[in-house]
């Protein structure tokens, strides 16, 4: 799924007073994104790589500080939990004030199989010491 919005990018410090409350701000900008999403179910599974491209018309603003209220609303929208994002791609891009706007698209990822790694060899404390004595510039000294 790939979405344009029109809407200038909210930041968090704007949506957030301390750390339990949602401003008047975040409020009218959740219901402004949500309006402006399309109603249809996701066709992928998790895990979710999130592609973010946020048109600012300031270089002052943070190119991460919106991700996390938008990342929220779309998660509601379409009813997924965030945890099932393993890999996020930012790109700010400067636009004349009054074009500013959010460019994201969902996409799925392959999980990663891990392989059963063969002769591992777990090294003891007095192993670890002894090698790092010899491949190290910083001695360590026996314990008391």
């Amino acid at each position: 799924m790939h979405k344009n919005i029109r809407i200038k990018p909210l930041s968090v410090n704007i949506a957030y007073r301390g750390k339990k409350y949602v401003t008047q701000a975040h409020k009218d900008y959740k219901k402004l994104i949500l309006l402006s999403l399309p109603n249809e179910k996701l066709k992928i599974a998790p895990p979710f790589k999130m592609n973010y491209n946020f048109g600012f018309s300031t270089t002052k603003a943070d190119l991460d500080n919106p991700v996390k209220v938008l990342q929220d609303i779309i998660c509601e929208k379409y009813g997924f939990d965030d945890r099932h994002i393993w890999e996020i791609n930012i790109k700010k891009h400067i636009v004349p004030k009054g074009k500013e706007y959010i460019e994201f698209e969902i996409v799925e990822i392959n999980k990663p199989r891990l392989k059963a790694r063969k002769n591992v060899q777990m090294l003891g404390t007095d192993e670890i010491r002894k090698n790092m004595n010899e491949n190290s510039r910083y001695k360590l000294r026996p314990l008391p």
